[in-house]
């Protein structure tokens, strides 16, 4: 009985000290590739890249309508999940039916773990070709806002059922 323990211990020890020495690889990766990026990538960031605009015609490379695409699609999708994500609230203390609940709650699970790449196709179709949206900041904004809309009802009902 002893000699099992022992072998369980030792076979205990062994399995932490490889499932650490595989956690430490994959966070070396992590730091190298970081660091990598990072190293080759440094010198050529500047103020005409972050504060220009693509053009051929000049030759000048920038992102600024990148980023501030960007912001406009994040600020857009805020502006609409906020208030339906806190309407989560209105599920959890105030709502009667309680088979509409479970049906909600059931659908923000499911949609909860859906890949993002399933969400821009479904965006793509539904937004911009049944809706007839054209390519640009209202449809991904608008598919933002469904991506995240099941994290933000399920955060807010966990934090009330928690209080």
């Amino acid at each position: 009985m002893k000699e099992l323990a022992l072998r369980r211990k030792v076979y205990d020890r062994i399995l932490k000290g490889l499932m650490y020495l595989c956690a430490g690889v994959t966070c070396a990766l992590l730091v190298f590739l970081i660091g990598y990026i990072f190293y080759r990538g440094a010198g050529s960031i500047s103020w005409e890249l972050l504060s220009t605009q693509s053009s051929y015609r000049n030759n000048t490379i920038g992102i600024l309508p990148n980023i501030l695409n960007t912001l406009y699609i994040i600020f857009l999708s805020m502006i609409v999940v906020l208030p339906l994500g806190v309407g989560a609230i209105y599920l959890t203390e105030y709502a009667k039916n309680r088979k509409l609940v479970a049906a909600i709650e059931f659908a923000t699970e499911i949609l909860t773990g859906i890949p993002s790449i399933i969400f821009g196709l479904v965006g793509m179709l539904f937004f911009i070709q049944l809706l007839g949206l054209k390519q640009g900041i209202l449809a991904g904004g608008l598919t933002l806002v469904v991506m995240i809309l099941p994290t933000i009802v399920r955060t807010t009902q966990e934090r009330l059922k928690t209080v």
